[in-house]
C-alpha cells in the first residue's frame, strides 16, 4: 500500500499572462492611453480541503482572480509596475493568504530596442503569521 503523500507537497495556484489594460508609466502620453500589461503569478495556499471535497469552493477561483486583477487595473492608474505589483499582490494576500506569492509584470517597452520590460516579486508570508 502507497501512502499518501499529499500532506508534504506545495500547491500552487498558477496564472500564466493574463492580459489587463491599464494606465501605467511616467511619461505623459502613457498617462493618455491604457496600455497592455501581461501579469503572470503563483500562490501557494493550503489545498487540504479541495483535495478531499473536489469542490471549487474550498480552493481559488481562478476566474475570480483573473476578474479582480482586471477590475483593479481597469479603474486605477500607477506611475510604476512595481507600485501595480504589490498593489496586486496586497489584495491578493488579503482575499487568500498564500504563504508564497510570485508576480510579474510587463508591458511594451518604450525604450528603443527593447521589446518589453516588466518586474517580478515575491511575497512570502512571515513566520510571525
Amino acid at each position: 500500500m502507497v501512502a499518501n503523500k499529499s500532506a508534504d507537497c506545495d500547491y500552487q495556484i498558477v496564472i500564466d499572462q493574463l492580459e489587463a489594460w491599464g494606465i501605467i508609466g511616467v511619461n505623459d502620453w502613457e498617462k493618455q492611453t491604457k496600455q497592455k500589461i501581461l501579469i503572470s503569478l503563483s500562490m501557494s495556499i493550503d489545498q487540504k480541503a479541495a483535495l478531499q471535497s473536489d469542490q471549487i469552493d474550498d480552493t481559488v477561483n481562478y476566474k475570480a482572480v483573473v476578474d479582480s486583477i482586471q477590475s483593479w487595473i481597469n479603474s486605477q492608474s500607477f506611475n510604476l509596475l512595481e507600485r501595480l505589483g504589490q498593489s496586486i499582490i496586497d489584495q491578493l494576500v488579503a482575499a487568500y493568504q498564500p504563504t508564497t506569492l510570485c508576480i510579474s509584470l510587463t508591458k511594451s517597452a518604450s525604450i528603443a530596442y527593447v521589446k518589453s520590460y516588466g518586474v517580478k516579486l515575491t511575497y512570502r508570508q512571515s513566520s510571525d503569521g
